[in-house]
């Protein structure tokens, strides 16, 4: 994938990572499938240093 590896080892991009693992983390404790979540959150407001969900249709 284009520009990850650039990306990787920067603070910013961590903090984003370490996010939306501990929201899948999260989501696996309340027993909810990682696909599920994900589309829960579609469309949430952004999270100001992870980003977020687009609230479009899937495959949109």
């Amino acid at each position: 994938m284009k520009g990850v590896p650039d990306a990787v080892g920067r603070p910013e991009y961590d903090a984003a990572s370490d996010i939306w693992w501990e929201r899948l983390a999260d989501a696996y404790e309340q027993g909810l499938p990682a696909a599920d979540a994900v589309l829960r959150w579609r469309g949430a407001p952004e999270e100001p240093r992870a980003g977020g969900i687009s609230g479009g249709r899937a495959g949109a």
